[in-house]
């Protein structure tokens, strides 16, 4: 059974309660991914954490370089999967935050533009509706003279009970953000937030994958960070915190082909990357297949 998602409207944009300070990584904190070589360009393996009860790797699926229409400038179309892989049932994660930023390999050039994200904005995953009864009740002060079997100044109860759907959903929320500490100039970063159904407690989606389409000033060399938060709860309803690591190694990215040919879901000089359907490369998995591309009316 196939469910698509839903574009959420009706709310603002996701504002965690509280920061996410905290790395998944099991039960290993020296552990890190690293390059091979100064020339590791654009690795698979961006953030792997597969030592502990829960599984976490961000994977980099496909990287495309060329143009981004006829009118000369340079674009990269990329596409990162995140998973999330429980080892125990009493393991679950309730949120998470995967943070990608890029950089100029030499700082005296300009980093490349995050032009396009998918997806972008808040989506539902799976949505639910549970019916809710409220009772509310009070007093009647009866008060009456004349009503033989009723004390004056004597109260009765009453209640009324009203039944509603409480609408839930898992969430994955992207945005395109400025760089880390800066409040001007072009928006270097893209962002996403996972966040559980929290009436029904599902944890979030096992697999989700995005894409970024970014403009370039030339074909130089850039980098990106990634980092990934997130927080797990345990059955006892007690969070938890994941102890902090070392940052990963940066992805390394050339646009210009290195070797005889390119590496597996690499391509090269592709034409007019701008007019690409970003979120026919997404989807979200939850127990199931879910898609994106279908907005709520």
């Amino acid at each position: 059974m196939t469910e698509l998602l839903q574009r959420d409207d009706d709310e603002p944009l996701l504002a965690l309660e509280t920061p996410l300070h905290d790395i998944i990584t099991g039960e290993d904190d020296t552990f890190r991914t690293e390059n091979a070589s100064v020339n590791d360009w654009e690795r698979r393996n961006v953030i792997e954490r597969t030592r502990g009860n829960i599984h976490v790797r961000v994977d980099l699926m496909e990287v495309i370089h060329g143009t981004y229409d006829n009118d000369g400038d340079e674009a990269t179309l990329m596409v990162f999967r995140f998973l999330f892989d429980p080892q125990k049932h009493s393991r679950r994660i309730i949120r998470a935050r995967i943070n990608i930023e890029f950089f100029a390999n030499n700082k005296n050039d300009t980093a490349p533009t995050v032009d396009a994200i998918a997806p972008e904005e808040r989506w539902s995953v799976v949505p639910t509706v549970d019916s809710e009864s409220i009772t509310r009740g009070g007093e009647l002060n009866l008060g009456a003279s004349g009503v033989p079997f009723l004390e004056a100044g004597g109260t009765l109860k009453f209640e009324k009970t009203v039944n509603r759907g409480i609408s839930d959903a898992t969430t994955v929320t992207g945005s395109i953000n400025l760089g880390t500490g800066k409040n001007s100039g072009e928006s270097t970063v893209a962002v996403w937030n996972l966040q559980e159904n929290k009436r029904r407690q599902t944890g979030i989606p096992d697999s989700v994958r995005v894409a970024i389409l970014l403009r370039r000033e030339d074909s130089k060399p850039f980098n990106a960070k990634v980092t990934l938060e997130a927080d797990a709860d345990f059955v006892t309803g007690l969070e938890r915190k994941f102890s902090k690591v070392p940052l990963d190694d940066p992805v390394l990215f050339n646009p210009t082909l290195t070797g005889d040919k390119p590496k597996k879901g690499r391509s090269y000089n592709v034409q007019d990357l701008g007019s690409f359907d970003l979120y026919s490369l997404c989807d979200v998995r939850m127990g199931m297949e879910a898609h994106f591309g279908q907005k709520a009316e």
